[in-house]
């Protein structure tokens, strides 16, 4: 929206972690709107003008009226300044929409919804959240496709590869338009036919370790608790769950007999999440599983080398956090 500034190197992402923890934003950070705020800031500071893209569509008129209206709070350079506004509008602004430039799940997608879930899912979204208010499942149904589809929560792998025939039995997976064909009868004799099988990836572990965040602090992040819920409940593997507050207790896994009726945890506990106890916990395990954190990363993350990849979500930014998943192999997921 805003034109870039000739002669200003754009902070990098590390740097832009570094200064939204020193200034204790830690909500979601759009790269969009963040951006032309640093720029709005920069121009300021040379005395001038702004220079706007043109805008076409109502959303982004809506959206140049909101740059216009952002007020320079000068506390430092361009980024801290951009960041210390960021903070300034968090609650009002929903920085999510702007950025997509939609006008988010919460309306048209909210009445849709049912059209691309099934009714089991639904229910189970209801289960979780006991919410029945469309929007809140919307919300809640729109996180879960977003957790499980980023960290590849789904069913045991399929690979489908080409093989010949090994037995006159395999007639029936060769394609029908070879079935017109002159030398139909002799390829099938000679069972000289390629035919593709499904083969599971003995690579993926069909077990995960589901941890949760257990702190009272999560009573606000409910939302984000069962979306991930309902996203590791759709996975159809075996799940280890933890809770973690001040202790890491494993709770009774999920596995194909008990998954339908499975119960989560109800109670959120007065005390601060004890990372360092759960990584060590977790790095007892020698099997080649893969972890799911959700939590609001709001403590300390001691610098634990992991045994298998683990993947967080959260609702805040914790840059050691991400750092310890980064270097697990794992993905780190703000929502």
């Amino acid at each position: 929206m805003i034109q870039k500034v000739p002669g200003y190197k754009y902070p990098n992402a590390h740097e832009i972690d570094l200064t939204c923890e020193a200034l204790g934003y830690n909500l979601y950070v759009p790269k969009k709107v963040l951006q032309d705020i640093v720029y709005l800031n920069v121009y300021a500071s040379r005395k001038q003008q702004p220079v706007y893209f043109r805008s076409f569509t109502e959303l982004e008129e809506q959206y140049k009226n909101f740059l216009k209206s952002v007020i320079i709070i000068p506390v430092g350079t361009p980024l801290e300044n951009a960041i210390t506004t960021l903070k300034y509008f968090a609650a009002t602004v929903n920085y999510r929409k702007m950025e997509n430039m939609e006008e988010g799940f919460y309306d048209e997608q909210a009445r849709n919804y049912k059209s691309d879930i099934t009714s089991e899912q639904e229910e189970l979204a209801i289960k979780l959240s006991n919410k029945n208010d469309i929007y809140d499942l919307a919300e809640i149904l729109e996180l879960g496709v977003k957790i499980a589809s980023f960290f590849g929560i789904k069913d045991k792998e399929v690979n489908v590869t080409s093989q010949r025939m090994t037995s006159i039995k395999d007639i029936f997976s060769v394609r029908y338009s070879e079935w017109l064909k002159p030398l139909f009868k002799h390829k099938i004799v000679a069972k000289a036919f390629e035919i593709e099988r499904e083969m599971e990836n003995p690579k993926l572990s069909d077990t995960l370790i589901y941890c949760e965040d257990d702190t009272a602090s999560m009573i606000n992040n409910l939302k984000l608790l069962a979306a991930t819920r309902w996203a590791v409940l759709n996975s159809k593997k075996d799940v280890i769950v933890y809770s973690i507050s001040s202790t890491c207790i494993e709770m009774n896994s999920i596995t194909d007999e008990n998954r339908e009726n499975y119960v989560f945890g109800s109670d959120f506990f007065k005390e601060e999440c004890d990372y360092e106890n759960m990584l060590q916990m977790l790095n007892m395990y020698d099997f080649n599983g893969e972890i799911i954190l959700v939590t609001d990363g709001q403590n300390y993350v001691p610098n634990i080398k992991m045994n298998m990849k683990m993947n967080c979500v959260t609702n805040a930014a914790n840059l050691r956090m991400r750092n310890l998943v980064k270097r697990s192999g794992g993905k780190y997921l703000i929502l």
